[in-house]
Formats: structure tokens, sequence, C-alpha cells
């Protein structure tokens, strides 16, 4: 029967034909399979084998992989000391750098500095760390005039250790005449921290608002904040208080109460902050929308906070030492304060006050300041949600001036005259 079918010419070239196309097609197959081996037995395979993954992941995680794949930056080969000695720091931070708050002033202008010359470097290797210091090459060369090993404070010691730091510690002659032991080839920095002064306008923490969060992600990442606070997650606010002198007496209760009333889907936490965990301490100042309390050391921690936080502190009336003020200003943040209305703080810090011993016969007329210092005293309510309100819902009625919003201020801002036309027309109608 196949030779009956097969005689005839046109039958033999079609056979011919499809011959011809099942010798190509297993050719071409056998090519296929040779590719196929050739690439996987490449030493691209993995790279490969990623790419076609990648595929299928969403956009986010492939951002990711590429910022996490890119090479990394790479600090200064020459390493950079910053040099803290007794010749060059002003009094309040040579003589109390063993107190944090003070340590600071000069540790984070060297840090600063790191950032801009490449001593210390950063980048996101983690969408949910965030931009962080990823290398550094640098070192403080402390004066033992100014600190010893034994009283560094345990607080600036982690801050250091975060930035990958070197310290060292030289013994120096009051006076400064005794160079610090710079090894050859190494960088030197002095800060000038007297272009701060005069200290009580301003003083300079940071250079940078972006450099304060790349050292809170050391600490607390980007996502561990975001679980707590932002988004449609209710109001975070922070009450802390003093556990010895200088106490707000009514800030548990009738402050408190009256920060719940204006906020009522907020959620409230009060602390007088005595958490011996440094981490814990950043985390608990990152995570807060609102913070309040009377100034103190505490304070130092907004450092850590995330721009657009509000931090309102409170001075006892001839006690005003606005100081951190600046910080919180310096690292995106909104500062405010509380002193008694219808006093000039600064005059009342100096005002000569009469004090009595336990037998009411006299003692001295020392400053004020250092009465208020160790008073406790009592802040009206009323006064403090009229200032977070102003802030945080923006009335024609409030304006807000240098760090201080005036709750009874009547100046006009853009958009108040209207506002005030529209009364003014609907008392016409009745």
């Amino acid at each position: 029967m196949i030779s009956k079918i097969f005689s005839s010419k046109p039958a033999l070239l079609a056979l011919n034909i499809s011959l011809f196309c099942i010798n190509v097609a297993l050719v071409t197959y056998q090519q296929h399979i040779y590719l196929f081996a050739s690439i996987s037995s490449s030493p691209h395979q993995e790279s490969l084998q990623q790419a076609v993954a990648s595929f299928s992941q969403p956009q986010e995680q492939q951002d990711r992989r590429i910022q996490v794949t890119q090479e990394l930056p790479k600090a200064l080969p020459q390493k950079t000391w910053c040099v803290l000695d007794f010749a060059f720091l002003p009094k309040n931070v040579r003589l109390h750098f063993n107190h944090f708050p003070h340590a600071l002033e000069g540790v984070l202008q060297c840090y600063s500095h790191f950032i801009e010359t490449k001593a210390i470097v950063t980048a996101t290797t983690d969408v949910n760390i965030g931009e962080t210091i990823i290398d550094s090459n640098c070192g403080f060369m402390i004066d033992t005039l100014v600190c010893t090993p034994e009283k560094m404070s345990p607080y600036i010691a982690q801050v250091i250790d975060k930035l990958g730091c070197e310290v060292q510690y030289y013994k120096n002659v009051r006076g400064g005449t005794e160079k610090p032991p710079i090894p050859e080839g190494d960088i030197l920095y002095r800060n000038n921290m007297y272009k701060m002064f005069p200290r009580y306008s301003y003083i300079k923490y940071i250079n940078a608002p972006e450099h304060a969060h790349y050292l809170r992600r050391q600490f607390v990442h980007d996502s561990e904040i975001r679980q707590v606070k932002g988004d449609d997650k209710p109001l975070q606010i922070g009450i802390i208080n003093r556990s010895i002198e200088r106490r707000v007496v009514n800030l548990e209760d009738e402050i408190q109460a009256s920060i719940q009333k204006q906020f009522p889907t907020a959620n409230i936490t009060y602390s007088e902050f005595n958490i011996p965990n440094v981490q814990d301490q950043i985390r608990w100042f990152a995570t807060k929308d609102i913070i309040v309390g009377p100034h103190g050391a505490a304070f130092t921690n907004s450092l850590w906070i995330t721009p657009g936080t509000v931090v309102l502190q409170m001075y006892p009336t001839g006690y005003y030492f606005p100081s951190l003020e600046p910080l919180i200003e310096q690292v995106d943040g909104i500062a405010l304060q509380w002193f008694e209305r219808g006093i000039q703080p600064e005059v009342e810090r100096n005002r000569r006050v009469v004090t009595k011993d336990d037998n009411g016969k006299f003692k001295g007329m020392p400053n004020q300041w250092w009465v208020a210092i160790h008073a406790n005293f009592t802040v009206p309510a009323d006064q403090v949600t009229k200032q977070l309100r102003a802030i945080m819902e923006p009335h024609p009625h409030f304006r807000t001036c240098i760090g201080f919003v005036d709750a009874d201020a009547d100046l006009p801002f853009a958009g108040w005259g209207k506002t005030v036309q529209k009364k003014d027309e609907s008392k016409t109608k009745k």
C-alpha cells in the first residue's frame, strides 16, 4: 500500500520535503539543548536565576535588591581625629563632659564634620532600616582634663560606638600646651565651639537634619517606628516628668487629662523617664508625635525624633535655659515653650531674690536661677492644650514665632482677613 502511495513523483517530492523539515527541527532542538546546558553550567547561572526570579517579585523588593547589590561607598583611607581638649572647649562642656547633654554638644559637631568630609559614609542597604552609617574611619582624641575613661558617660560611649569611631585619651596640662598625639598621616579636626556663643541664643549641635536620622537608625530602624506611628495610626503623645526637683506638680493628672480631652483618640504615655537602656530611651522619643514635659536632660533625646515631631518644654519662673530648642529645630522638629505669662524669662533668670535659712534668718540674695532650679511648679492645663492645638490644628487667632506659640496673639496671617470678613457678613445679615 505504502509503495503505491509514494510511487508517484509528487508523493516522493512531498516525502523529501517532510524529511528535510524534520532534520532541521532536530538540529534546532539539539542547539537549544546545548544552549541551555551551557547557560546552566556557566558562572553567571546564579545571577541569571536571580534575574528570572525577580520578575515575579514586587517592584519594592527589586529596588531593595538593587540597593543592596550595588557597590557601597568607603570612608577616607586616612583616619580623621576630632580633638576634644581643655583649651578649646567652652566651660560647660569641658567641666561637665560626664553629663551627656553637655558632651553631645562636642560629639555631634565632630560627627557632622565626619559625615561632610567622608570620614563616615552612609547608604541604604535595607529599606526597612533606611539610610544609615555603613563605614567609618574616625576617632576621638580626648584630653584627660576633659574626661577620663572612668568618667565617660555610658550614653556617650554607646553613641560613639555606633559611629564606629575609635576613642583615645591623652594627658594634657592646663592651658593646652601639649599637642594631641595624632599619628602621622592622619587628619586632625578641632571644632571651634566658641562660635556657638552667645550659647543661650543658639547652640549649633548638628549641621543637617539627616545626620541625626542616619545615627538614629543605628539604634532604631524606620520599620520599627512605622509600626507605632504614622499613616492611619493614632496620635502618639509622650508626657515626661522629672522624678525630683523641677517637677510639674499637675502634669500627670490635670494636664494629661486636658490633653486627652483635646485629642480623644490619641495614645498618651506618661513616664518619669527612669529608663536605663539607651536604645529604649531612643525608641521612646522616636515613636512619639508630641512630647511634653519640664525642661531637663531627658529632652536631649530630642536628637532622635522624626521630622515634624512637636516638643513642648516647660520652664519655672526664674529657671530659663533654652539649650535644647536649637537641637529640636536642627533635626526638623518643632520646638515649643511654656513659661509664666507676662514675664521676660531672661530677665527673671537674673533677678536677685532674698533667701532665708530654716530659722528664718537672712541667708543671701542669689540670682532667682539658683532658687528656681530646685523648685517644683504648676502649669495651667489650658495654656498647654492651647499651644498644642495651635500647632496641630492651625487657627486664625494663633501664630507661631521663633519656637513659641502665642495663644492670645491677634496679629493676622494670610487668610485671616477672609475668616473675619465671613463672620462680619453673617452678623450683618442678622
